[in-house]
């Protein structure tokens, strides 16, 4: 059995997706088994990719029949694990060669069930890098709200078999904050290191990017996912923006 399982949801994203598929495939630790869920893309995307994946046995390709999201299409991948790590890669997303080995030696050396890594950030319509990202040192499901350095890109988990997985969120925005901020609540801190293992593709037009967008589900995890009262919910939101107007400065 592969020793790690990585899940990446697809959606009309091949011209970017070769390359996220070659910084997998050629990667120096080659134990794994990686589910790649179309989120029902369009007929000639998911062609292209079935090709492309066919004859490759560590991928197992997953069809959704309707579009669902990355944060429900990620859940449908969970559904597969047994496996020893955990970890995931969008499909614009670049990991360095090493990633796996280094992060998952990193997990053995740290002891945390969740580690992490740096990452440079490339703005592809700009076709500009902006300066590195990495933290180093221990984060809790209470600093993540108030701003998460923890990247769906460079995370990795060992996850207890006794223990429930934790899922990510079914709204339409910060899933992968409700993902990390429960698995967090399971295993406590998780451990970051400043190397940078990877590469985050961003857009200019990006949800991400557009902190406007995304402050109705940001507080909707603060009230009904962290059970924060309103006091509580207005003070991690004043610490997010802040950190999250220095962590996108250039």
């Amino acid at each position: 059995m592969a020793s790690t399982l990585i899940i990446t949801p697809f959606y009309n994203s091949y011209e970017n997706f070769v390359t996220t598929y070659r910084s997998v495939t050629k990667q120096s630790y080659q134990n794994y088994e990686w589910i790649i869920v179309d989120d029902n893309s369009e007929k000639t995307q998911s062609k292209k990719l079935r090709n492309l994946v066919e004859e490759n046995p560590l991928v197992k390709l997953i069809q959704n029949k309707k579009n669902l999201g990355a944060g429900a299409s990620r859940n449908i991948g969970l559904s597969f694990f047994d496996h020893t790590y955990l970890t995931f890669i969008d499909s614009d997303d670049i990991w360095d060669k090493n990633f796996l080995l280094k992060m998952i030696s990193f997990q053995k050396y740290s002891g945390c069930r969740l580690v992490f890594s740096g990452y440079k950030r490339y703005v592809l319509g700009d076709n500009i890098y902006l300066k590195d990202y990495s933290y180093s040192g221990t984060v809790s499901c209470d600093d993540i709200l108030k701003g998460n350095p923890i990247s769906c890109l460079t995370a990795l988990l060992k996850p207890d078999k006794y223990k429930d997985l934790p899922k990510f969120g079914k709204i339409k925005m910060r899933n992968d904050l409700v993902f990390f901020y429960k698995a967090l609540q399971i295993y406590g801190d998780a451990e970051g290191t400043e190397e940078i293992l990877a590469t985050y593709v961003m857009r200019n037009n990006s949800l991400s990017r557009n902190k406007f967008s995304v402050i109705r589900w940001q507080w909707y995890v603060y009230r009904y996912v962290a059970n924060q009262n309103v006091i509580q919910a207005m003070n991690s939101l004043l610490q997010w923006a802040i950190y999250g107007f220095l962590k996108y400065s250039r």
